[in-house]
This record gives C-alpha cells, structure tokens and sequence, in this order.
C-alpha cells in the first residue's frame, strides 16, 4: 500500500483506504475501488490530494476497460474527421453542430456494457474488423444528425453502423471484405439476417436489429435479404449502407476518397438513396483542412481550404515539387478549376 499524490493516479490503480470527506466524514469512497478516469476526475475536483493505493505498479485492468478506451479514442477521433469542429475546416456550417451534436452522444454508446462486450467480440476476431465499424457508426452519426433524425434515432443509427457486419462474427472466415469464392459470397449475403438475430440475442432492440438487416438492400431492389427499393428501405438502413460502402472503398478496396467519392455518385439513384448522396458530399470535408498531400502530378502541398468547392476538391497550397525539392515560391491550386489534378496521397 503506497500513499501518492492525486494527480499520480492513474486508471487501473486500485484504492487501498476508504477515502473519507473532511467535511461530511462520509465515506466517499470504498476500499477496493478500480480507477477509472471519471472517478480520478471526481477525486480532484473535491480537492483531495493524497490517496492510498495498492501496490503501486501493478494495474488492475480487463478487457472491457480497454475496448472502452479504444471506443472513446476512435469515437472522438472519426467524428472529428468528418465533422470537423471548427466552420472553416467543414464544408457548411451545419457540420459543427452536426460535431457537437455526435460527441454527446458516442458516450451512450461505448458507455453500454451490451455493445462494449459485443465489440470487445470484433477487436479479438479482427482489430481492422472494429475499426471499419467505428468510423461507419461515426460517419452514420453524422449523416444522421444532418438529415434531421432526433437523437434517440440517431443513437439506433450509430448502433446499427457500429454492428452493420455483426453478422460475420458467424462466418468469420470472411471477415475482411475482401475478394471472395461463390460460396464466400452466400454467406456475405446471410450476413445481414445473421446479424438480426444476433444482436436480438445479446440484448439490444430489435428497432436496431431491423436497420442492420435491411443495411445491404439497394435503392434499385436488387439487394439483399429482402430486396426492397427505395423508401421501403428503413431510412437509417440507407445511411448505414452509404457509410459503410464509403469506408470498404477506402480502407479494403484502396481507393482514393476522390475515385470513392466518384463510385458513390455513380450509384446514386441505383445503389444508394439521391438524397443521402448529396447531403454527403455536401457536407462531408474528405480531405480535411491542414492535411499534406500529394497530388496526381508528384507535387506536395497542405490543404488550405475546404468550402470553396463541394466534393473531393479542396485547394492545395503546393511547397514542393515533384521531385521533393522545395519551392522558392510556394503556389495554389484551386482542384476545382484544375479539373485533370487530383489528390494521390495523405500524407499525414
């Protein structure tokens, strides 16, 4: 047992002495109590300075704190990827609020013990498998804030994008996305019923287990389970799929977001809802503000504006060449005028 300054404490420490109020004389807290942030948090904001603590440098952790933590990373993470807090970096002014609007609401998602199990599940079968679903359930969020959904229907969004391929956790062998047998490919397409059940079978509504089954039906009827077609299909459903094909373009299929971006309007009216399509790409900033690139003539530059054209079309300040030598005279490029210039590479 060690006594050690509050601002010592850290997360997985364990309390080794009742904390007791000095004003009240109640206890505040118990012996045996594992830290976590809030608590830590709490601890100072009362003013207490010293706390007695077991051993001091074996933490006591276990798996669902850690999925927690990595939820909140990721959470905060992604939304500010797409739905950048400040005005300048976003392509409209709703984005922020669409920000402010989607933080308060990832804690009630990897706050849940339900859905912090379930994903502690995906993390163990596939680290990339959970990521994907992050960054679908934030880029759902969001949409789904600038659609006009309310909060509690915002929230089933985010849980269905968080769970959309929840169904693969029964045929794992496909977990990844990538190129797959006829066989493979009949089982991709039970997926989505797999889910269903499932996630009915862990606990959470069936309102969230329905948009994950109708989450791979297309705007033309010709998806699946159930081939419905346009607005038959539950409208969180069709956020989810426009989500999730975006990130599979990027992160399985390599593409760049501008050919992604170039996919997406290709099936607008065919695979996805129009009207999503456009509130994406006019909303969604995919190269966000800052970002150094490379772009398709060798030159390196920093994305210095998002809002003057829609889509992945930012303009670039170039510093170098396209042999990496610095330029003397560092130049812009409007991508919205220099039509047969596009964004290779993030580079950071």
């Amino acid at each position: 047992m060690e006594l050690i300054s509050s601002e010592e404490l850290i997360e997985g420490m364990v309390i080794a002495k009742p904390i007791i109020s000095e004003k009240t004389g109640q206890e505040i807290l118990k012996e045996g109590v594992k830290l976590k942030e809030n608590i830590i948090e709490a601890i100072k904001k009362r003013g207490i300075k010293e706390v007695y603590v077991r051993d001091l440098f074996t933490m006591d952790f276990d798996p669902i704190d850690t999925i927690i933590r990595d939820l909140k990373k990721g959470y905060k993470r992604e939304i500010s990827k797409f739905a950048p807090c400040m005005k300048s970096a976003g392509l409209s002014d709703l984005i922020v609020e669409a920000s402010e609007k989607a933080q308060t609401i990832a804690p009630k998602i990897y706050e849940n013990e339900k859905i912090a199990k379930i994903c502690l599940e995906m993390k163990i079968v596939d680290q990339d498998f959970l990521n994907h679903s992050i960054t679908v359930s934030s880029l759902a969020m969001v949409i789904s804030f600038l659609k006009g959904l309310n909060p509690s229907e915002v929230l089933n969004t985010a849980v269905a994008a968080l769970f959309h391929d929840i169904g693969l956790l029964e045929t794992r062998s496909i977990v990844g996305h990538r190129r797959k047998t006829e066989q493979e490919e009949a089982l991709w397409k039970e997926s989505p019923t797999y889910g269903y059940y499932l996630l009915i079978e862990n606990g959470l509504p069936e309102k969230i287990a329905k948009i994950i089954k109708h989450s791979r039906e297309l705007w033309n009827g010709e998806g699946y389970p159930d081939k419905l077609c346009e607005c038959k299909i539950p409208l969180e459903s069709r956020i989810v799929f426009l989500a999730s094909m975006y990130d599979e373009l990027l992160r399985y299929e390599k593409l760049n977001p501008f050919e992604a971006i170039e996919y997406i309007y290709g099936g607008s009216g065919y695979h996805f809802d129009p009207d999503i399509v456009n509130l994406f790409a006019e909303n969604i900033s995919v190269y966000p503000l800052k970002s150094m690139v490379r772009l398709t003539t060798g030159e390196v530059g920093v994305v210095v504006n998002v809002r003057k054209n829609k889509g992945p079309r930012p303009i670039v300040k170039v510093y170098y060449d396209s042999f990496n030598k610095p330029l003397k005279n560092p130049k812009e490029i409007d991508l919205g005028e220099q039509k047969t210039i596009f964004i290779k590479q993030i580079l950071n």
